[in-house]
């Protein structure tokens, strides 16, 4: 038929918005952040305005002028990658607008016969039976602490208890703004694809939690007139003609505060990946395990054949019971293989191959000990003269090399997510060298003080010690050889010096000649028992 479209192409669609050959030039084509655990994100637009909506705003009254506009717009940006499991707070231009404690400044407040009704001028998202806090209201008698009725998406009411007060309609104290404050649970995915929510006196929004199962959001596709894909495994949100402001037709910028934990079907506890229930940190071997197997955001590696699963999760276990999270998030481009180096520096862990040349962890931790006979025995690997092929090269550790002072930066969520420091000192050895000697840590990674004061205090110590360090050249042995791998404990029998005789940790291994049967490792003394000793009270605090 004349004019029919029916012959013609699909359109194509446009990730983010753009042509594909513009990707490599246009500033969309920025880094998704990845995110573990919890953190505050900066969002990414991904269209242009659509479905704009501008309204009328005038003086009032017959002879009343027009003032301005209310401008509205619908847009899409995007988080990272997903999935996540929640958001707890929506910022707007770093103005909070879904947090536990958000303002909402009302159009008019007025009573009849002790019934006041508040009116906003978009929705108010309220549901009957929802609390608010009211200010600055005067008479005082409207503020406080009322359970609401709604009445309309911009209008609802609550009822002053006590004698009756005159009809009136309320004015801001001393030259405020008359606000009410509400509290706006986190938004949970409960394992959906998408969710609806309506940002109070904002606008509607959908949020795509970043599944491999969601659908492309239709609304944005047919009305944009751009074709979006689903975008799975990304985490993004439509909203639903915005309020802008008034006299205001730029969007926002937005941020979030999302919680992203991966689990795996291979674990003991998938509950586990989760450590501190208050400040939502992700478990660091659940972090590893996801850059090591992720096909998108890290290496694609295959559970089983190319990562020892077992490993994983045997350290995913330790710091579980060490109550040690971390909440990192990648903004910028880096290799997979420094990411993964500096989350080890964080966590002392040391990557590990096994016997069938699989990946894998360690995390340092103490080997476990028994008496036997009067002798203390440990449950590791025992390197002894024997098995030396050339005396062994010792370094002993010098007080006067020790680090006597540890300062320890952190983002503290529970300051606006700003940089902050705690601090560790040995006084005896500040005392005994008549100085400071000190270090700083940066981690980044850690987002509340109490992780950070627990990572100083070990740190410190670990660095107030001296630190006994060695070389040894070990004649081959296949069962040795395979128990010692960098980052695993051993005991070491000195041949000729027993003040040697400890348990030590292998900081490396290497093959010196690979035509002589001799392996080399270099090692330093354990301090692991640090970390158990002071992870007590961590534990029961991240656990509550």
């Amino acid at each position: 038929m004349m004019g029919s479209t029916s012959s013609l192409p699909a359109q194509d669609q446009l990730p983010l918005g753009q042509f594909k050959n513009r990707s490599g030039t246009n500033e969309m084509g920025r880094v998704l952040p990845n995110l573990y655990g919890t953190n505050r994100v900066g969002c990414t637009f991904i269209s242009e305005f659509f479905d704009i909506l501008a309204t009328t705003v005038s003086s009032g009254g017959k002879g009343g002028s027009v003032e301005g506009t209310n401008n509205y717009a619908s847009f899409a940006v995007m988080i990272g990658h997903g999935p996540y499991q929640s958001i707890s707070a929506i910022y707007l231009n770093s103005t909070p607008v879904w947090t536990t404690g958000a303002f909402i400044y009302p159009v008019s407040v007025a009573s009849v016969s002790n019934v006041v009704t508040v009116q906003t001028s978009n929705p108010h998202g309220l549901e009957s039976g929802d609390t608010i806090f009211m200010f600055w209201c005067f008479p005082i008698v409207f503020n406080g602490q009322y359970t609401v009725t709604v009445v309309s998406p911009t209008q609802f009411q609550y009822t002053i208890p006590g004698s009756s007060i005159p009809d009136q309609t309320a004015v801001a104290q001393n030259g405020q703004n008359i606000y009410f404050e509400i509290a706006l649970p986190p938004i949970v995915a409960n394992g959906a694809d998408s969710t609806a929510i309506t940002i109070p006196n904002f606008g509607t929004a959908t949020i795509y939690w970043g599944t491999l199962t969601q659908n492309a959001a239709d609304y944005m596709s047919t009305t944009s007139g751009i074709q979006h894909p689903p975008y799975k495994g990304l985490c993004y949100i439509v909203f639903r003609q915005l309020f802008l402001g008034f006299n205001q037709t730029n969007a926002q910028n937005v941020e979030i505060v999302g919680t992203r934990i991966p689990t795996f079907a291979w674990q003991s506890n998938p509950a586990h990946s989760l450590i501190n229930n208050t400040y939502g940190d992700c478990n660091p071997g659940s972090i590893i395990a996801d850059m090591l197997l992720n096909p998108r955001c890290g290496l694609g590696l295959i559970a089983g054949v190319d990562v020892n699963t077992a490993m994983l999760d045997a350290a995913i276990e330790q710091f579980y019971g060490y109550g040690y999270g971390l909440s990192p998030i990648t903004t910028r481009e880096d290799e997979t293989r420094s990411q993964f180096l500096a989350l080890l520096e964080n966590v002392d862990a040391s990557p590990a191959v096994d016997s069938n040349g699989l990946l894998g962890i360690i995390f340092a931790t103490p080997p476990a000990s028994n008496v036997v006979n009067g002798d203390l025995v440990y449950d590791c690997p025992t390197v002894a003269g024997d098995d030396l092929t050339d005396l062994p090269s010792m370094t002993p550790g010098s007080w006067d090399s020790v680090i006597n002072c540890t300062r320890l930066t952190y983002i503290d969520q529970d300051a606006g997510w700003a940089k902050d420091y705690v601090m560790w000192a040995d006084n005896a050895g500040v005392y005994g060298k008549a100085r400071q000697e000190p270090q700083t840590l940066d981690r980044p990674m850690v987002t509340h003080q109490d992780l950070a004061t627990y990572l100083c205090g070990v740190c410190g110590q670990i660095s107030a010690l001296p630190k006994t360090t060695g070389r040894l050249q070990l004649a081959w042995d296949d069962d040795l050889y395979a128990s010692l791998t960098p980052g695993a404990p051993f005991y070491f029998e000195h041949p000729s010096n027993a003040d040697y005789n400890d348990v030590y940790r292998i900081t490396a291994v290497n093959l010196p000649d690979p035509a002589k049967p001799v392996l080399e490792i270099e090692m330093e003394i354990d301090r692991s028992y640090l970390y158990q000793n002071a992870a007590t009270q961590l534990v029961e605090d991240a656990q509550a």
